[in-house]
């Protein structure tokens, strides 16, 4: 049985589709706009001095949005290192299947 070749598909190909596309990406530039008015409002609105008591009587002052951004930081980088060791065990069995004789791991 011959193997069946497939269809040279171009990823940004969008025959029927551009106009929709083009008015999606539009929304979302508007939406990152608009995210980003609020988040300067906030920051503007927030803008006091808060002071972070550590051990040993040090202390930091800092204006409130330095230190939510700090933190948001840091819960960023602590979630994905937690995730990080599921991450690279994933990419290494999809490695594992796509090396394998038999298996057809390009398909979901």
């Amino acid at each position: 049985m011959p193997a069946m070749a497939l269809p040279n598909l171009r990823l940004n190909a969008c025959p029927n589709g551009c106009a929709l596309w083009n008015d999606m990406k539009l929304f979302v530039w508007l939406l990152r706009a608009a995210l980003f008015i609020v988040l300067l409002g906030f920051a503007v609105k927030n803008s006091g001095m808060v002071t972070l008591h550590f051990f040993f009587d040090a202390a930091w002052a800092l204006p409130l949005v330095a230190v939510m951004l700090i933190f948001f930081a840091a819960g960023t980088v602590v979630g994905l290192s937690a995730a990080l060791g599921t991450f690279l065990r994933q990419r290494r069995e999809i490695a594992r299947l796509r090396r394998e004789p038999g298996t057809d791991a390009r398909r979901p």
